[in-house]
């Protein structure tokens, strides 16, 4: 018997079941045979997706092993998966304008450490310190790709969406 014979079996017993007054059918050895042969198609498609997204799985396991070390705790706890849960509905525009912002804190950063400026916690950092780092930035400021990196954007959506894309693609193709 077939997956489409199975299921077809099973729904004409139904079917027959709710003509009857008390719609109920004693369960025979067809139906038995059908609830297999659906149960194997079940698992035998479960195990064909695991292999046919296997760089899925691969991201997957790891996420889930670095989550359980980055919380301190073991496979049974549900938060390492709902935060990969959380990760996974979210939309690839939610998820690329958060790279987007990261890249362009990092130029940020980048810029701020190359001019000579330490971050540190305002309570942390003398008049001094804060007076000097003011007149780097103002420094900084005179020159526009500067400006751009500090009080702009380097990277947009669009130009993060398009190399994510091609990244993504290489990287699928790569291991196709």
């Amino acid at each position: 018997m077939d997956i489409n014979k199975a299921v077809q079996r099973l729904g004409w017993r139904f079917e027959q079941a709710s003509k009857r007054p008390n719609h109920s059918f004693i369960i025979n050895q067809n139906d038995i045979d059908a609830l297999k042969k659906i149960d194997e198609f079940v698992v035998k498609d479960q195990k064909k997706q695991y292999q046919e997204y296997e760089l899925f799985a691969k991201l997957y396991i790891n996420n889930l092993t670095e989550l359980i070390e980055h919380y301190n705790t073991s496979i049974f706890d549900p938060i390492p998966r709902k935060r990969i849960h959380g990760i996974l509905r979210q939309s690839l525009q939610e998820l690329t304008e958060k790279l987007k912002d990261t890249l362009n804190d990092s130029e940020k950063y980048e810029l701020m450490n190359k001019i000579g400026i330490e971050l540190k916690h305002p309570l942390l950092r003398s008049e001094e310190e804060t007076g000097n780092d003011l007149d780097k930035l103002q420094g900084a400021l005179d020159d526009s790709e500067n400006k751009k990196r500090l009080l702009g954007e380097v990277w947009d959506f669009e130009t993060v969406k398009d190399c994510l894309e091609k990244e993504v693609n290489k990287v699928i193709n790569s291991y196709d």
